[in-house]
């Protein structure tokens, strides 16, 4: 048996349990993004997975909101666990300080521009702005519209990709 057959064979196992339980597909599937993106696993192939099991317009939809609930939980764990431990190891450096006042006051622009750009580790990034004085809400929002983007085209690009 090949690796492209074996391959193929476990898509169509999965595509038949997806097809035969799609709301537990879909709980499982954001279960499991939602824990990778917290344990700092990469999500690259669990987006591409998305889009193979769940179609494009649902692979985008699943992506999306697993990667921001995932993110959301990195930064408030990022916040509430380690912000006391930063501010006393940062306390003397002016520039962490000045990041951090200037993320407070234009935070929404600054993370949606560093998650528009493709050179912030997006795991680190979600514990790393959690030790900063941005607003939750705004943390969330521009997350989720920097990274809507990269998430379709990815999806559209790669989902006709699956093996028939």
């Amino acid at each position: 048996l090949s690796s492209s057959s074996a391959a193929s064979d476990v898509y169509k196992r999965q595509s038949l349990f997806v097809g035969e339980n799609r709301v537990t597909a879909r709980m499982l599937y954001c279960l499991v993004y939602v824990t990778a993106v917290v344990f700092l696993v990469p999500g690259s192939l669990l987006t591409l997975l998305g889009g193979f099991l769940f179609g494009i317009f649902e692979g985008v939809i699943l992506v999306s909101l697993s990667s921001v609930v995932g993110a959301g939980f990195a930064f408030l764990i990022g916040r509430y666990f380690a912000r006391d431990w930063v501010e006393s190891q940062t306390r003397n450096l002016e520039g962490w300080k000045q990041f951090d006042r200037a993320i407070s006051k234009r935070g929404f622009y600054i993370v949606l521009m560093m998650r528009l750009s493709p050179i912030f580790p997006f795991n680190l990034l979600n514990y790393t702005l959690g030790l900063t004085m941005i607003r939750f809400r705004d943390y969330v929002l521009a997350s989720w519209l920097g990274m809507a983007p990269a998430t379709f085209i990815t999806l559209w690009t790669f989902t006709n990709q699956a093996p028939t």
